[in-house]
């Protein structure tokens, strides 16, 4: 509920203003013009503004989709569960000239569309932002709500907001810390934007890509207009999302419900003329997807995603070049790519606008801290060695209270002390054993126990990663995808429809545990079949899972091969026993001693 008091006139410096105990309708001076203030808390009051939102929206210097009413109600619908509104509406007289969408979440404000907006701003008249951001910071310093920052991130260098926080009066400038910028790269197609769009798809490089992937199949791309038909390839979106950022080590939007709900109803919220949802197919299986905006000659391009089993195929490029021609088609004056510097947008890209991010601090005592804070983490990184010493000290920090908190103190402090003494004297053994195909292993094509292998595929990896990501990290990924380039097969373990065990079957001519000893260490054997990199669930421990995967995992080697190996750590007791079990008998060992984790010494026989 919006609740209105008559103020008297308002003070526009912070250190003379009042507390009040109601959300307020102020009244203050601006330059010539008299401006009311409203908090408005309640969503349906803020409905009977969308009207005037939107012609504040289009009349300004930025009418970015972005800040659109529709965008700012999906926001509402999909978080308005831990979000209290907290919108700042500016009036002069009876007209709506200014407005700040803000949320509540806790003691923090922020846009009411945040996270999913790459730009915001003040939606107001370029000429009257100044004035109308000075009557909104001091509705929000008088509003009785507890919150000691406003987060106002991705403010666009040309946006009201950023031109209104510039000639703020001193006193509020002394609350404001600029935290972080921003590059976002764009396509500007002023000038003999033919010739342009042209050369990039003319390019030999971009044209090799989608040959490429045109040699695998009929490949096909289309924009889909029908909202139900949308609402049928999000599952997939998101899953392809999900999966391609596990492999690069981050966790997905998508893994969160409440990010996956704001796409959902913005499918609902935004226009299809103005909503771009995109597919790249190739024969009927869609193999790259995005989500942008086409409004007022701009093309914006905002959540892209892949299938992993087609990366070296490049998917995510050869869509951008069917986006780009659809702005060709179109005529288009700009394809605008937002947020984010990432490396192939410079491929693409004429011109880099830039986003700041500005923290409004209640308090003037955190905003100075903030600032002496920022300060100083911009000296460390003038000094990298410096910078890199305090992280590793502050990640050895993080890993010794998890360590202590997981296993207790006395058993945490014991694991502590031996991690300190092998970072002075370390001395790692990997065992190997083997088998040979006269020892007549079971029959490759009948499950063990109740234990039965599938080929995996680059995407399985994907969704395990995503769901244990401290078993799976960005450099056991990179490897998994040179594997399967070298022809090596990934094999998945799955106990009544579960995923039990994952584990890998190549062909080496000389044995390297590279994870356990380094890439310096290896063993000469001729060509045989090498078992490695497994990872049992840890639900499924200690159940034999391991042992009936090694198991049928040797029997079908061993119908192509004459001898299967497999190794691991000495300390590893449980793969000791799993693979004793399994048949396999110990012929050698390689070692590895450090000294300070600088110097190493390898042996092997």
């Amino acid at each position: 509920m919006s609740i209105v008091k008559r103020a008297a006139r308002l003070p526009t410096e912070p250190a003379s203003l009042p507390r009040t105990t109601s959300l307020t309708v102020a009244e203050m001076t601006a330059g010539d013009a008299e401006l009311r203030t409203e908090i408005v808390s309640d969503f349906g009051r803020l409905s009977t503004l969308a009207h005037d939102w939107e012609r504040l929206r289009l009349s300004g210097h930025r009418p970015d989709v972005f800040m659109s009413f529709p965008f700012a109600r999906a926001g509402w619908r999909a978080y308005a569960e831990n979000r209290q509104l907290h919108a700042v509406a500016i009036f002069g007289g009876d007209r709506l000239v200014g407005l700040l969408p803000l949320v509540a979440e806790g003691t923090t404000l922020r846009f009411i569309a945040s996270p999913e907006c790459d730009y915001n701003d003040l939606l107001s008249a370029s000429e009257a932002a100044p004035n109308v951001l000075s009557a909104a910071i001091a509705a929000l310093f008088i509003s009785p709500l507890p919150w000691d920052r406003c987060l106002l991130e991705g403010v666009p260098s040309d946006s009201n907001l950023q031109h209104g926080l510039e000639r703020l009066s001193p006193n509020w400038q002394a609350h404001v810390v600029r935290a972080a910028t921003a590059d976002c790269p764009t396509l500007l197609l002023v000038n003999d934007r033919e010739t342009q769009l042209q050369a990039i798809l003319d390019n030999s490089r971009n044209r090799q890509v989608i040959n490429r992937l045109r040699r695998k199949g009929a490949l096909s791309f289309r924009h889909l207009d029908d909202r139900e038909e949308v609402r049928q390839h999000l599952p997939f979106f998101f899953k392809q999302h999900i999966q391609r950022w596990a492999l690069a080590g981050v966790e997905s939007q998508f893994l969160n419900p409440g990010r996956r709900s704001f796409f959902e109803t913005l499918v609902d919220e935004i226009d299809t003329d103005v909503l771009k949802f995109s597919v790249l197919s190739l024969d009927t299986r869609p193999i790259a997807y995005h989500l942008g905006f086409e409004f007022r000659g701009k093309f914006t391009f905002y959540k892209p995603t892949f299938d992993p089993d087609f990366w070296d195929d490049s998917p995510g490029i050869v869509l951008l070049l069917h986006l780009i021609d659809h702005v060709r088609r179109s005529e288009l004056r700009e394809l605008d790519f937002a947020n984010g510097g990432e490396w192939y947008k410079s491929r693409f890209t004429n011109a880099v606008r830039h986003t700041s991010g500005f923290v409004l601090q209640r308090s003037l005592a955190r905003a100075t801290a903030h600032r002496v804070t920022l300060a100083a983490k911009d000296r460390l990184e003038a000094w990298p060695k410096l910078d890199c010493f305090f992280r590793a000290i502050a990640v050895a920090a993080r890993r010794m209270h998890s360590l202590i908190r997981r296993k207790g103190l006395p058993s945490g402090l014991i694991t502590l002390t031996r991690h300190c003494r092998q970072l002075i004297l370390a001395r790692d053994t990997v065992l190997i054993y083997t088998l040979d195909r006269l020892a007549a292993p079971v029959d490759a094509s009948a499950p063990v126990g109740n234990v039965v292998l599938h080929l995996g595929t680059l995407s399985d990896l994907a969704d395990i990663a995503a769901r244990w990501q401290q078993d799976f990290g960005v450099d056991r990924l990179r490897r998994a995808r040179n594997r399967l380039k070298r022809g090596d097969r990934l094999f998945l373990s799955v106990v009544q429809r579960e995923l039990a065990h994952v584990a890998w079957l190549g062909v080496r001519n000389e044995i390297k545990a590279e994870a356990e000893l380094g890439e310096q260490c290896s063993l000469s054997m001729g060509q045989v079949a090498v078992i490695f990199d497994c990872w049992t669930r840890p639900d499924f421990r200690d159940q034999g899972i391991y042992t009936a995967t090694i198991q049928q995992l040797a029997a079908l080697a061993l119908l192509e091969h004459q001898r299967v190996v497999i190794f691991c750590r000495t300390t590893n007791t449980a793969s000791r026993r799993g693979i004793e079990k399994a048949g396999f008998e110990l012929k050698h060992k390689m070692w590895r001693v450090r000294l300070f984790r600088r110097f190493a010494w390898t042996r092997a026989r």
